[in-house]
This record gives structure tokens, sequence and C-alpha cells, in this order.
């Protein structure tokens, strides 16, 4: 299943899906939150700065947007934080 990026992606989608596959009996879609949220984890997350989460990179353009290499500090980092 290829779900494309966006910052409020994280957030929205796989509760969801989990959601969804719960209240269908659809395992499948159980196992692809968990597996959404898995693969942003695995790309995203910066083990030598805390464990913050980068923004995602979508390579350089010619004459446009420039990406942001730094680390989520605001928006829809709020799952993220550990008490």
């Amino acid at each position: 299943m290829l779900i494309l990026p966006r910052s409020d992606f994280v957030y929205m989608v796989p509760p969801f899906l989990a959601y969804y596959g719960v209240l269908t009996e659809n395992r499948t879609l159980l196992l692809e939150a968990y597996n959404q949220i898995t693969l942003y984890r695995k790309y995203l997350c910066d083990v030598n700065a805390n464990n913050r989460w980068r923004h995602v990179l979508l390579g350089v353009e010619v004459n446009g947007p420039s990406n942001d290499e730094g680390h989520w500090t605001t928006g829809m980092c709020f799952p993220f934080f550990r008490g």
C-alpha cells in the first residue's frame, strides 16, 4: 500500500486504520496502521538528537521549495513526546 507522507498523516491515518480494522475485524488494516507508524519512526527518528523526528525530505527541486532538514518542533509532533 503506497501512502504519501503529509504533516498530519501520523496522527490521523494510522488511528483511523486501526479503529476501522477493529470495527470490521480486518486484521490487515490493523497491521497496516502499525506498519505505517513503524516506517515513519524508522526513517524520521534521529537517535543522535534525543530521538527527535526529522522532517520528510522529498529531494531538491530546481527553482522549487527547499527541504527543511531540521527536526519537528511544532505542528503535529505531539504524538511522539515521551513523559
